[in-house]
């Protein structure tokens, strides 16, 4: 095949990489801190439970 034509589709799959990478970061920003938020809820109820057992 072309040269050219493979040197445009690896062009146009690298552009496509960036691209997507630029929208998703916020999104993969977004995702952590809720599970984060979430880990600290959990970790704070388990601190809870183990207050009331030892009582």
């Amino acid at each position: 095949m072309n040269p050219v034509f493979w040197f445009l589709v690896i062009l146009a799959t690298i552009i496509i990489w960036f691209g997507l990478s630029i929208l998703f970061k916020p999104f993969g920003k977004w995702l952590y801190r809720i599970m984060d938020d979430t880990r600290e809820i959990l970790n704070e109820e388990d601190n809870k439970e183990e207050g009331e057992d030892e009582k």
